[in-house]
């Protein structure tokens, strides 16, 4: 939640590079809890006319939570899930209302005799209530129990209603050019494992991979990479001053330009090249954690405070950095947790996300984390969505 209180904290290095900004005053920010289905939410993304995608959690008669897509729209919460024991999220949404989400369905495995859960993707076309399976690859069947971990994941989607994805083991990328369409794989040479980030309006794609070197020594010859795929050329991104490969927290705006977290503590930064993504690229700090982008640049920034101990606490003072250049901030932010959605189905794969979007209309929507004791005295997690409009 975010509070009122003057922060002492100003924010001096911004987007634009070798730029001092402006600070404001800072402005009111009132969070409003968005609705739910009895049994906390999550926000995933959040568009520009406002409405929000995401899951609600759905408690049967057993006590169990099940977690169903929702779509936040008008100030109400609609339902996506069409059955009682689906449980899905809902990841993303195009200008035109088309959804994407992923479900975790059993399907039976023979050997052994047991179900097992299978990430399935999803799309509701255009306000549809009812989802349908999204194409899948030409080839086997990526839904079948015979590999490590079947399934698709879908990652993103971008206003036009392009979708990237990749398999739920991360063999490989994947780009739907419309949702009617099967998908085609993201050529990544050397790429031993490749997880989409997200696709932006152009259509440049943020990747992320593990690459093998055969010229290398074995143990040595597999690295981590955050590539950027721009009219089928691939530029690797590197962090400033060659830091160590930064976390799995990234973002892409509608320009193109990357951002990344190098150490959630101290700094991130943001990478940008022109036309085809050749030349050399221009680098900046950015005081603190990338916690959200927009299309246009605008930056959700967040920097954890310290407790008396000197250990991270998961309050966070927290400001908007502007792509105009200026830095307006809002007091703090606490609750932070980052978990993606598919641990959220309980899916066996997964990697770090905030649930944090922001919208060109600088209206931000989170999810917080809150741990709270059952009478067992065993942690229980609670997840509760907050939009809020910056001014």
């Amino acid at each position: 939640m975010f509070a009122s209180t003057k922060q002492t904290l100003l924010w001096t290095a911004l987007l634009s590079i070798a730029t001092a900004g402006h600070v404001r005053a800072e402005p009111d920010c009132d969070a409003v809890a968005l609705p739910s289905l009895g049994a906390g939410t999550l926000v995933t993304d959040l568009g520009d006319d406002g409405r929000a995608v995401g899951a609600a959690g759905v408690r049967s008669a057993t006590g169990l939570v099940i977690w169903h897509a929702v779509l936040w729209q008008d100030g109400k919460i609609i339902d996506l899930s069409p059955l009682a024991t689906d449980t899905a999220v809902a990841v993303g949404l195009s200008d035109d209302g088309t959804i994407v989400g992923v479900a975790k369905r059993p399907v039976l495995d023979l050997l052994p005799l047991s179900f097992y859960p299978v990430a399935t993707p999803l799309v509701w076309r255009k306000g549809a209530r009812t989802p349908v399976r999204l194409p899948l690859p030409a080839g086997p069947d990526p839904l079948n129990v015979g590999g490590r971990y079947p399934g698709i994941l879908v990652r993103d989607i971008n206003g036009p209603g392009q979708i990237v994805g990749n398999y739920a083991d991360d063999s490989a990328c994947l780009l739907w050019r419309d949702a009617t369409s099967r998908p085609e794989r993201i050529d990544v040479p050397g790429a031993v494992f490749c997880s989409a980030v997200a696709i932006n309006g152009r259509g440049d794609i943020l990747l992320q991979a593990v690459l093998r070197d055969d010229q290398k020594p074995l143990g040595e010859d597999e690295e981590p990479a955050t590539l950027l795929v721009r009219a089928g050329r691939i530029t690797r991104i590197v962090p400033p001053e060659a830091l160590a490969h930064p976390l799995p927290l990234l973002a892409l705006d509608d320009q193109g330009t990357v951002f990344g977290n190098v150490d959630p503590n101290v700094d991130a930064f943001s990478w940008r090249t022109s036309g085809d993504g050749g030349g050399a690229p221009q680098i900046a700090r950015l005081p603190g954690m990338v916690l959200a982008v927009n299309g246009r640049g605008d930056v959700a920034l967040a920097r954890p405070i310290l407790d008396d101990g000197g250990a991270t606490s998961r309050t966070t003072t927290f400001a908007l950095a502007l792509a105009s250049g200026s830095v307006d901030e809002y007091g703090t932010m606490d609750g932070l947790y980052p978990m993606g959605p598919e641990a959220l189905l309980g899916l066996p794969f997964g990697r770090y996300d905030l649930q944090v979007a922001l919208n060109d209309q600088r209206q931000l929507a989170w999810t917080k984390h809150e741990f709270t004791t059952l009478p067992s005295l065993t942690a229980n997690l609670e997840r509760h969505a907050y939009v809020c409009q910056l001014r």
